[in-house]
């Protein structure tokens, strides 16, 4: 099954990916150099203007919110946001988890907007931090080794026992201490798609669905398809 979900994720989510049809682009991106900032801020266009006071403000906002984290002031701990994920990756998986909680929540609309991308990336990308103990030293979570494949991410070593999909995905919510996505939520982004991969996923049942969706996005790991 889980070579079939590869299959369609290829051929139908490759735009909810930020993939190519030759290969991934890659997450070493060129950062912007202070020369490129400086140019953009200094042009005289209203485009270049927005540009430079909005690229200015997401740095305060997010020195603000990695204030936070460090503090301790959000929940969820921290995001370990993956080095080989691209930035058009990530603006997918912010642009589709902000549809999905504001169709759902319409009242976080009135929310600092800072804030709420902070909580998606963290619910997204978890970590699995080591946390030192100043009498026993660094120790890591217990079941890390036993729910974790190398190199893999967290919760990706599915129990073999579980052979249903929905098994799973239960399993893996509860590793990761996540609430599944709600019907309303999968159906919401589905028919954002283009038509054409619409059709794709309307043909699976609401748990595939909820999977095929949960891989493109990157908020579960492909191992929740089973091998067979």
């Amino acid at each position: 099954m889980r070579s079939t979900a590869l299959l369609l994720l290829t051929l139908c989510c490759s735009t909810i990916v930020g993939m190519t049809q030759s290969k991934r682009t890659s997450a070493d991106e060129n950062a912007m150099t202070a020369g490129d900032l400086q140019e953009i801020c200094i042009g005289s266009n209203a485009e270049s203007k927005a540009s430079c006071r909005f690229y200015l403000l997401g740095i305060k906002q997010g020195i603000s919110i990695g204030i936070g984290i460090a503090d301790g002031k959000t929940q969820g701990g921290r995001p370990c946001i993956p080095e080989n994920l691209s930035a058009a990756a990530i603006e997918l998986t912010v642009k589709m988890k902000m549809g999905q909680d504001l169709m759902v929540f319409p009242d976080d609309h009135k929310l600092d907007a800072s804030g709420l991308v902070g909580a998606i990336l963290v619910s997204t990308f978890p970590c699995l931090v080591t946390v030192t103990n100043s009498r026993q030293g660094p120790f890591s979570p217990a079941n890390t080794a036993k729910t974790d494949l190398p190199g893999k991410g967290p919760c990706t070593n599915v129990p073999q026992r579980y052979k249903k999909l929905e098994q799973r995905l239960a399993w893996f919510y509860g590793c990761m201490h996540e609430e599944p996505p709600t019907t309303t939520a999968i159906k919401a982004a589905i028919a954002a798609m283009p038509p054409e991969k619409q059709k794709a996923f309307l043909v699976q049942d609401l748990i595939t669905q909820e999977a095929l969706l949960g891989v493109a996005t990157y908020a579960l790991p492909i191992q929740v398809f089973p091998d067979n």
